[in-house]
């Protein structure tokens, strides 16, 4: 190689190394100088914190206190008021005396249906939903929620009574956790429910009633959860028309029935509003919010 060539390749390399040199420091630089910047920043917070008190002065402790004794009371009230839509268990009860509390329930009610009118669909068979204790004792574990959820049973039957329901035609209870065809455990939360499924037939007036009573109630706390509801006349009224042949006339009827609404056949149209019967099917919770007291005597 020529002296001449060999300086040339020396010297484009060498202006190579150093011109990918220069850009590393380059960005080199610029990198150190953004985590300058950075650590300054931090520096800068870290000195502001090591200037303030650490730990919280004696006013502020004062005012945690006095924040989380008012959430207590909060909550005691809070509770109280849950409280009123139900009684406490009675634990002492015993197995026997809660099966004869059930009958004299189911007597007072079928006593009262037949006063008021109520028809009964099962008749002398129908016992609250707890034909499983005809003739066995219920688990000593399970009486006091029986016991409750007999008292509310019959408190919501009673409702329906006073409503001045035509018929009660089914009515179901599902068993509570324990009981056979129940949950083998209890719920764990603080609201519990327990189901009643009810069948009855009543007229819009009877129907309002048994309604209002229910979001009205203040001895238990009952949830209508599914509600059904079919007029026995689904059809409605016809209208009547000049050249129809059915002024006056109500679907379903036949002439001879309809001669008692003869002068609405003067009118142009006829209108019936809550004059038919209703059939309801509901599905109603009872809900019991227990206490702290009471939450472990409540998973048998």
């Amino acid at each position: 190689m020529s002296p001449k060539t060999w300086l040339a390749v020396y010297g484009i390399s060498a202006a190579l190394v150093v011109g990918g040199s220069g850009a590393f420091a380059l960005t080199s630089y610029r990198k150190y100088t953004e985590a300058v910047a950075i650590w300054e920043s931090k520096l800068g917070v870290i000195e502001a914190l090591e200037k303030k008190t650490p730990y919280p002065n004696e006013t502020n402790v004062l005012a945690l206190a006095a924040k989380v004794e008012s959430y207590k009371d909060s909550v005691a009230k809070f509770r109280a008021a849950l409280q009123s839509f139900q009684r406490p268990l009675n634990p002492e009860l015993a197995n026997t005396s809660s099966q004869g509390g059930v009958r004299k329930r189911v007597e007072n009610f079928r006593k009262a249906a037949k006063e008021r009118g109520l028809e009964l669909a099962t008749g002398e068979d129908f016992l609250l939903g707890f034909d499983l204790y005809t003739n066995t004792l219920p688990s000593p574990d399970l009486v006091p929620l029986l016991e409750y959820q007999a008292e509310a049973i019959e408190h919501l039957l009673g409702m329906l009574v006073d409503s001045g329901a035509d018929s009660l035609n089914a009515f179901e209870r599902d068993p509570i956790p324990g009981e056979p065809g129940g949950a083998v455990n209890a719920e764990t939360g603080w609201v519990r429910k327990y189901p009643v499924r009810l069948k009855f037939r009543a007229s819009f007036d009877s129907f309002q009633q048994f309604m209002n009573a229910l979001a009205n109630d203040r001895e238990f706390c009952y949830i209508v959860r599914v509600l059904k509801v079919k007029n026995e006349a689904p059809e409605g009224v016809v209208k009547s028309g000049a050249d129809s042949g059915t002024a006056g006339r109500v679907a379903g009827l036949s002439p001879a029935e309809d001669g008692a609404h003869a002068e609405a056949e003067e009118r142009d149209a006829r209108v019936l509003m809550g004059q038919e019967k209703l059939d309801i099917f509901m599905v109603v919770d009872i809900v019991r919010f227990p206490g702290p007291d009471e939450k472990d005597s409540l998973n048998p």
